[in-house]
């Protein structure tokens, strides 16, 4: 199917077309980049076969055919611009399936269980889980720039029936079909001289795809609102913390360069969009008087973009709040294309009512020049009243600081990489704090084993071989490229496959207890105080119980920002730094100000 279309099928400005010429001519033209998938060079090829192809009608201002596209992908989602990839993916939908069996065991009823209230939780297991027959569907694709970046844009959308069985507190729960839809950004990052021509690739949702189940039994129950809440919302926040920005999947592709793995993965952003929930007029009534009065509500506002979501106050019997405290939220933007949504709810000890929403404001569309002062809007609520907001964007800047009507004006990133040489008896895993000052501080998340690198099947039965012919560990050692470790826990496995297992593990506990990694990039928001101004960066690791394992204040907060500023590209200021007695800390920091416009 996929020869037979690559034969009779061009690239136009994006779009899938019919070749009015030979099959020769055709083939060449699509075969090419498609095969080449595999080692990246496709992908550009095909983002510049695009590009130069383009037709006028493609030629519109980039960021609005953008938007245009997006919004259209959302809601309706052609196939006929991917339908080669539509193929593949049938092929590989039995490995999906399988990966997404793991993924809900693994990841999706823990944070269901953890999602239901009192005494439901813990209560929530899946039965059985099976995609059933795929209805994949790409398209249409949008191929833009982002500086030296190469974006394609791609419209996800798959609905499948499925094999899903559940029970809550005993009781059988159904799901019979599933809808994902989104918009899928692949980027092709870092401009390379050589093949494949760029450094690196990243793969995300800009914004959250929309994640639907359509429920049998009781879930399908109104009475159970809160059950099918929170299947959806834990859907949604583990795909989220996986692939919906600021997470994304990266692959480094040119170890050469002075970008790694983690610069792929967590870029320094555009700025920060500085939104602020003012007030509402008009909202819905929720609450009924039971004998006088006039309707009313207890609404607050849920604030839902990348990175959140955040929540305003609760203001009490009220249509018309005005919210004074709390209720400003820093969002940081990666991609013009982002966008927030404010829910309003109604605050009720039964469970809170949904007022209405604000869907999809584009956050590009705000971060025109305001003379450095916040902008009021009022936007309509979905389904009665208004919301009036104000937005104030703050650019990453080289040069500072500079005033930010009350907001932060330093953007700190540190990158964690690992810890060597911690003491014995610790109990893993870690978390590590970086603070500046005692009013701003941000974890990391939970530390990990280093994993031992899979050795290639053939690679080990020479191993194997080799032992039975009485070579030693280390001379087999030097033979395979291996360390001795490695070597040992191939032939102990072939003889023992149980106590090898055993030694494996306690050889990975141990790692972790001695060398955590975190492989992790933080963020701090800061204000340009005086207090701040004589800080100084400081690390404090905590362990499984949260007791104070090591602490050490490595770098004046000046320093930082004065190694920072002699490159845009670099880390300010790189480790290892001291970490306890005999430990060591490999991380890196940089900083950039925040300028408003």
């Amino acid at each position: 199917q996929v020869e037979a279309l690559l034969r009779s099928t061009r690239f136009v400005g994006g779009h899938a077309q019919r070749s009015p010429r030979g099959a020769e001519s055709a083939a060449m033209e699509c075969c090419l980049p498609t095969v080449c998938l595999g080692c990246g060079t496709g992908l550009g090829l095909m983002a510049a076969q695009w590009t130069k192809k383009a037709t006028p009608a493609a030629k519109k201002n980039p960021p609005q055919q953008l938007r245009e596209l997006c919004a259209e992908a959302v809601e309706k989602i052609g196939t006929a611009d991917a339908q080669w990839l539509n193929s593949i993916i049938l092929v590989m939908w039995p490995r999906i399936d399988k990966y997404v069996q793991e993924l809900v065991r693994d990841s999706i009823e823990p944070s269901i269980n953890n999602a239901l209230p009192g005494l439901l939780k813990g209560s929530f297991h899946f039965t059985e889980v099976k995609l059933g027959q795929a209805a994949p569907k790409f398209g249409p694709l949008l191929v833009r720039s982002l500086g030296d970046d190469i974006v394609i844009d791609m419209g996800v959308d798959v609905t499948t029936e499925l094999v899903v069985s559940m029970t809550m507190a005993k009781v059988p729960i159904g799901a019979k079909s599933l809808i994902f839809r989104g918009v899928l950004s692949i980027v092709l990052k870092s401009k390379a001289p050589k093949p494949p021509f760029f450094g690196g690739i990243e793969i995300y949702f800009m914004n959250p795809p929309q994640v639907d189940l359509d429920f049998t039994g009781i879930a399908d129950v109104a009475d159970y609102a809160v059950v099918r809440a929170a299947i959806r919302s834990s859907i949604a926040g583990v795909v989220g913390g996986k692939v919906v920005l600021p997470h994304r999947i990266v692959v480094d592709m040119n170890e050469e360069d002075f970008e790694d793995i983690l610069d792929l993965q967590y870029p320094i952003p555009l700025g920060i969009m500085r939104l602020t929930v003012l007030s509402g007029k008009g909202l819905l009534a929720c609450d009924k008087p039971l004998i006088m009065g006039k309707p009313s509500s207890d609404p607050y506002v849920i604030v839902q973009a990348a990175g959140g979501p955040w929540q305003t106050p609760t203001l009490k019997a009220t249509l018309d709040p005005v919210w004074t405290k709390d209720n400003t939220f820093n969002l940081v933007l990666y991609e013009k294309q982002q966008e927030v949504n404010l829910q309003i709810y109604d605050e009720d000890w039964g469970g809170d009512d949904k007022m209405g929403e604000v869907k999809s404001l584009k956050l590009g569309e705000y971060m025109a020049s305001s003379g450095g002062k916040p902008v009021e809007r009022t936007v309509p609520v979905e389904d009665e009243g208004t919301l009036c907001i104000s937005t104030l964007w703050l650019a990453m800047s080289n040069t500072g600081p500079h005033e930010t009507n009350g907001g932060p004006q330093l953007y700190l990133s540190t990158k964690l990489w690992r810890i060597a040489g911690l003491r014995t008896g610790l109990t893993p895993p870690f978390t590590m704090y970086v603070e500046v000052t005692d009013d701003f501080k941000v974890a990391s998340g939970a530390s990990y084993p280093k994993v031992d690198t899979i050795v290639d099947p053939k690679l080990q039965k020479v191993c194997v071989e080799l032992s039975k012919k009485g070579m030693k560990i280390e001379e087999i050692s030097q033979v395979v490229d291996l360390e001795d470790k490695q070597v040992s826990f191939i032939v102990d496995e072939s003889s023992d496959p149980v106590k090898a297992k055993q030694v494996a593990q306690a050889s990975m506990a141990q790692r972790h207890a001695t060398h955590p990694e975190f492989n992790e990039v933080v963020e701090l928001l800061l204000p340009w105080t005086p207090k701040v101004q004589e800080a100084s960066v400081t690390f404090t690791l905590k362990d499984k119980g949260g007791k104070v394992v090591a602490s050490t204040s490595t770098v004046p907060i000046k320093d930082v920002i004065a190694a920072s500023a002699q490159s845009a590209e670099k880390d300010g200021v790189n480790g290892p730094f001291n970490f306890g007695k005999a430990a060591s800390l490999e991380a890196s920091m940089r900083t950039r100000w925040l300028r408003p416009l």
